[in-house]
C-alpha cells in the first residue's frame, strides 16, 4: 500500500476555508468520508490525525479554492460580502454555499476581465454617477433611463419581455456593467445580487425568472450599484426587521420601476383614465395589460402604482404574495411536466447566456492573444477546454 503523505496544513486554515465557503463540519465529514469528531478535533488542533494531500486537494475542489491557499501561513484576507437585505439582521448566515460559490465567481471574473483590458489596451467605461435614498425615485429612474440611453418611444418597440430584457442588459452592459446571470439557486431563495466595486460593477440575475421579472431584478440591483452598496436580494420591502434595509429596498424597487415606466407615460396610460385616486379594485387585465405595455412584470406595475399613489400598499402586498405563489404553482406545473424528460444543455450556449456577450467577447481576445491559456479561458467560461472554440462559434453566430 502507498505510504500516505500527509499535509501541512494548519487547524485556522482548515477552519477558514470551510466556513469562508458556507459549509459545515458535517458537510466536510460526509465529502471526505470521515466522522464528524474526527473532523472537528482536526479543525479545533486537538488530533493527531493529519489529512493527506489527495484529501486537501479534494478540499480545494469542494470549496473552490486554490490549492495554494491551503498552505498560507494565515488565512487570506477576501472581500467582504455583499449585505444580505434577505435576512432580519443584514448579517450572512443565510449565504448557503451554491451562494458563495456564485459570489465568488461572479468576483473572480471580474479581476479577470479587469486584467484582461488592461492586457489588451482596451479602456474600460466608467460609471461615474452616483445616488442616494433621499433622492426622489422618480429622478433616480429617469437617471438610469438617461445612463441607459433608453426613450419611451424604443421601449414601445422592444415588443416582449425577452427583446426588453436584452436591450436594457445590452445598455448596462455598453456603460461599462457585468451582468452575469446564474441557474444553481432557487428563486425563492434569492433573485439577485450586485457587487458594486468600480469600474466593471457586477449584477447578477437569477435566469430562472421570466425575462420581465430579470429586468426588474437587474434594474434594482443596477440601483444597489449607484448606491455602492453591493447586496444579495429577493426585493422583499416590507418583512424586514431593520427598517434601513426597508428603506433601501423599498427605494431600489420604486427606483427600478420608475426607470421602467417613466411617471408621465406611466400616468398617461389608458387604465388610469376613468380612475384618477386612489383605488384597491384594479382588476388582473387592467395590471396585466398596463404592465405588457411597458414590457414590465405585473409586480413592477403595481408597485409603480404604490409609489405614484394609484393604490394603497396592503394592496402590493396582497398582489405581490399572489404572484409569488402564481409562480410557485407554475413552476411545480412545470417540474412535473418535464420530470421524465432528458435534459439536453448545450454548455457553449449556456456560457454566452449567462456570462454576457462583452465578457465572453474580452475572454476569446484574451486566449487568442496569448494573455490566458485555453484551459484558464475554459475556467472562466465554465466549459471544457475542448469547447472553447465551440463558444465562440456560437456567439458568431449570436444576434446582438
Amino acid at each position: 500500500m502507498a505510504k500516505r503523505v500527509k499535509a501541512l496544513v494548519s487547524p485556522d486554515i482548515l477552519r477558514w476555508a470551510r466556513t469562508s465557503a458556507g459549509y459545515s463540519i458535517d458537510d466536510v465529514a460526509t465529502r471526505l468520508k470521515k466522522p464528524v469528531d474526527v473532523i472537528d478535533s482536526i479543525e479545533s488542533g486537538n488530533s493527531d490525525y493529519s489529512l493527506t494531500i489527495g484529501q486537501i486537494r479534494n478540499l480545494a475542489d469542494f470549496y473552490r479554492l486554490p490549492l495554494s491557499d491551503f498552505f498560507l501561513p494565515n488565512p487570506r484576507k477576501e472581500r467582504a460580502l455583499p449585505h444580505d437585505f434577505r435576512s432580519q439582521d443584514g448579517g450572512h448566515s443565510g449565504y448557503n454555499p451554491k451562494l458563495i460559490k456564485e459570489m465568488r465567481r461572479a468576483s473572480a471574473r471580474r479581476d479577470h476581465a479587469m486584467s484582461l483590458n488592461e492586457d489588451l489596451q482596451e479602456e474600460i467605461p466608467a460609471i461615474s454617477a452616483k445616488i442616494n435614498k433621499k433622492m426622489n425615485p422618480d429622478e433616480a429612474g429617469n437617471l438610469i433611463r438617461e445612463l441607459c440611453s433608453v426613450d419611451i418611444e424604443q421601449q414601445k418597440k422592444w415588443g416582449d419581455g425577452v427583446s426588453g430584457y436584452k436591450k436594457w442588459r445590452t445598455r448596462l452592459g455598453n456603460i461599462g456593467c457585468l451582468v452575469f446571470q446564474f441557474d444553481t439557486l432557487p428563486i425563492d431563495q434569492v433573485l439577485g445580487f450586485s457587487l458594486t466595486e468600480r469600474p466593471l460593477p457586477v449584477i447578477a440575475v437569477n435566469v430562472k425568472m421570466k425575462h420581465n421579472g430579470r429586468t426588474f431584478t437587474m434594474l434594482h440591483e443596477f440601483v444597489h450599484v449607484l448606491l455602492q452598496k453591493s447586496a444579495v436580494c429577493d426585493l422583499e420591502e416590507f418583512n424586514q426587521q431593520r427598517r434601513e434595509d426597508r428603506n433601501t429596498e423599498k427605494f431600489c424597487n420604486a427606483s427600478a420601476a420608475a426607470a421602467l415606466m417613466p411617471k408621465e407615460d406611466f400616468l398617461a396610460h389608458p387604465i388610469f383614465s376613468s380612475q384618477t385616486g386612489l383605488s384597491d379594485e384594479w382588476s388582473d387585465r387592467e395590471i396585466s395589460e398596463g404592465a405588457h405595455f411597458f414590457d414590465a412584470s405585473r409586480e413592477a406595475f403595481v408597485r409603480r402604482m404604490l409609489t405614484l399613489k394609484k393604490t394603497s400598499k396592503e394592496f402590493y402586498v396582497h398582489k405581490r404574495k399572489q404572484y409569488i405563489a402564481e409562480r410557485a404553482s407554475q413552476r411545480n406545473k412545470e417540474k412535473e411536466k418535464n420530470k421524465d424528460k432528458p435534459i439536453i444543455r448545450s454548455y457553449s450556449k449556456r456560457a454566452i447566456s449567462n456570462l454576457d456577450q462583452p465578457f465572453v467577447k474580452t475572454v476569446l481576445r484574451g486566449y487568442h492573444n496569448k494573455y490566458m491559456t485555453m484551459v484558464d479561458a475554459a475556467r472562466l467560461l465554465d466549459v471544457r477546454p475542448e469547447k472553447v472554440l465551440d463558444v465562440e462559434k456560437h456567439l458568431m453566430g449570436v444576434s446582438l
